[in-house]
């Protein structure tokens, strides 16, 4: 350790010389020492150039080492699923295409095999190849099928949740669908029914003749329910007023669920209405010594068994229903309700006998719809002690006009609730619990 004299010392001598004494100095210390010579650089030089060619080999091997890991996997689990020579080919493109470092991941993501075949899909219909691409998408669906990637939809409910997987295969034929091109604004949209639909295309039958590129992107918009989807597909080809457009993974969900609700009193009449019901009956008979009876008992087919139910709120496809049934959530029921009616009255002069007829004429609106269950709760009703259930129901199948129609009801309902408000203050209690 130095002591402070000596620090002292060498600081005020080393401040005592001059620039040109102090480079001197260096100089002679580069030169006296072996870093300075030549073949200490070049031993430097040498084992860098050795440690860089190490560390390539050891990098390229063990590249090598996990490509072939990696090609092992991949042909293991091809076989396990058995996939043809063309499939795992094309497979391949799609894990390259989706940048996946590990080309036997592909086999466990789903939203990489679809960003993955979107580009390729691209590609192809960028030059027209309408043959290559129908080869491809026949590819696809065998690919979707054997790695378990292929969606199937419920159409009981009348809209998907938002988590569940969507895909443009799920749109039934006959529906309708929206087109319109989204890199032009205020472009207005072009209706089409659905015409064609399986694991290869989406064939659309467009209302109006309209003038297409090839490998252009569309904006279709299809009406669920109480919920729309929205995807982007490229044109496939064109012939007349049929499009066929390719299919899309990426749907974006949106739900049309929150509408305004108002109190009603409507008629109506439901009954339960599940898919499957089974039917038993079983009757006695005696038996004689020695003989087996075969007299089995013969079930009737009968219609539904309707009951009275009252509709007590509204709110587009969502209604609040009181009724004496038993039912669960998630069950289906049919229902039957009055939604508004009309009172006509003209007169009637005979030009014979001058008489006079009055005629009077009401006409009801009826809903018929399917419903699902979605909530349930008891109703007490002070004034008769009688004991209902109050269900959530929601209807499913209705297209966006039948939702209009619905929610201008609901609106009629609540002007019409505001007006006698008044008189709504003389109805006894009704206590709720859901």
């Amino acid at each position: 350790m130095i002591t402070p004299l000596v620090e002292t010392t060498l600081r005020t001598s080393l401040l005592a010389l001059t620039p040109i004494q102090r480079l001197e100095a260096v100089r002679k210390f580069n030169s006296s020492g072996f870093i300075g010579e030549r073949w200490f650089i070049h031993a430097n030089v040498i084992a860098i150039i050795i440690l860089t060619i190490l560390l390539l080999v050891v990098s390229f091997r063990r590249i090598t080492r996990e490509r072939k890991n990696s090609e092992k996997l991949f042909n293991e689990y091809a076989e396990s699923r058995g996939l043809t020579y063309s499939e795992c080919q094309t497979l391949l493109d799609i894990a390259r295409k989706a940048r996946l470092k590990q080309s036997e991941s592909i086999f466990t993501l789903a939203d990489a095999f679809d960003f993955g075949s979107a580009l390729i899909i691209k590609k192809l219909v960028s030059k027209h190849a309408v043959k290559e691409t129908q080869h491809l998408e026949s590819i696809l669906s065998s690919l979707r099928e054997k790695l378990g990637f292929k969606r199937e939809a419920s159409f009981a409910r009348g809209s998907l949740g938002e988590a569940e997987r969507l895909s443009s295969r799920q749109i039934p034929v006959g529906k309708e669908v929206h087109l319109r091109r989204p890199n032009e604004k205020d472009s207005e949209s072009i209706e089409a029914t659905v015409v064609k639909n399986n694991d290869i295309e989406l064939a659309v039958s467009l209302t109006e003749p309209i003038t297409i590129t090839f490998g252009e992107l569309w904006n279709v918009r299809y009406y669920f329910g109480s919920s729309v989807w929205e995807f982007e597909s490229y044109v496939v080809s064109y012939n007349g007023n049929i499009m066929v457009l390719n299919h899309s993974e990426d749907i974006r969900f949106i739900n049309r669920r929150r509408f305004f609700r108002a109190p009603v009193q409507k008629p109506a009449f439901i009954a339960s209405f599940p898919f499957e019901r089974k039917l038993t009956w079983s009757v006695e008979s005696s038996k004689e010594k020695g003989k087996m009876s075969h007299n089995f008992p013969e079930i009737l087919l009968k219609p539904l068994q309707f009951v009275p139910a009252v509709v007590t709120e509204l709110g587009g496809p969502g209604l609040r229903i009181e009724a004496p049934i038993e039912v669960k959530a998630g069950d289906r029921v049919l229902i039957m309700f009055e939604l508004d009616r009309e009172t006509k009255q003209k007169l009637v002069k005979n030009p014979q006998t001058d008489e006079v007829t009055e005629i009077s004429t009401t006409v009801m609106k009826v809903i018929e719809d399917v419903g699902i269950i979605e909530e349930i709760g008891e109703v007490r009703r002070t004034e008769d002690a009688l004991e209902n259930l109050s269900m959530a129901v929601e209807l499913t199948g209705l297209r966006d006009s039948d939702i209009d129609c619905l929610i201008r009801a609901t609106n009629a309902a609540s002007l019409y609730e505001n007006k006698n408000a008044s008189n709504a203050e003389g109805q006894p209690p009704v206590h709720i619990g859901i």
